[in-house]
């Protein structure tokens, strides 16, 4: 399992060369770019790649963000319980085809922008009241498949530490988990 660590370091030498200024759509690491996928555009990635870097695309796959671009494709029967620690955000059913497919067409997105590796991020949603009756079983199922997609247009997929805790089966699923 691979780990990328973040360095002040690796901050001033990407922006040296990359010409980004820091933003908070932006967390510099050892030679991967983290952006958001939802801010990130075409010439951020090119201007990634032209250094000899990685884009790391972080999204959420199971909460639904009013500020993204896709929120209106969301079934609002789809939509639950507000994410404890984040009133802005809420927990999605991700036992239906709908999310499914929108999370799907993040990846297609994701790949078509020309990003490395993608970063999930709310992968707990198991271990929260998240309106929707979501396991750890049907969780490891739906972060498997999303990740085999991923996987098959060649991008490593990643997770947040601080989202899957100590949890082994769904922390085996993922390509590298970042602290």
């Amino acid at each position: 399992m691979k780990k990328i660590f973040i360095t002040s370091l690796a901050l001033i030498s990407i922006l040296s060369f990359t010409g980004c200024q820091p933003t908070d759509d932006y967390v510099y690491s050892n030679s991967n770019v983290e952006l958001e996928l939802d801010t990130a555009d075409y010439y951020d990635i090119q201007r990634i790649h032209d250094n000899d870097d990685f884009a790391v695309c972080k999204l959420s796959v199971t909460t639904f963000q009013y500020w993204n671009q896709d929120a209106g494709l969301f079934d609002i029967r789809d939509i639950k319980n507000i994410v404890e620690y984040s009133t802005e955000e809420r927990w999605l059913d991700i036992n239906t085809n709908s999310v499914y497919s929108i999370m799907s067409s993040r990846i297609t997105n994701a790949y078509n922008l020309g990003c490395d590796k993608l970063l999930f991020s709310n992968t707990d949603i198991f271990d929260w009241n998240n309106g929707a009756d979501i396991t750890e079983n049907i969780t490891g199922q739906y972060l498997a498949d999303l990740i085999l997609e991923a996987n098959s247009l060649n991008m490593e997929v990643g997770a947040l530490d601080l989202d899957i805790g100590d949890n082994y089966s769904i922390n085996s699923l993922f390509d590298f988990i970042k602290e």
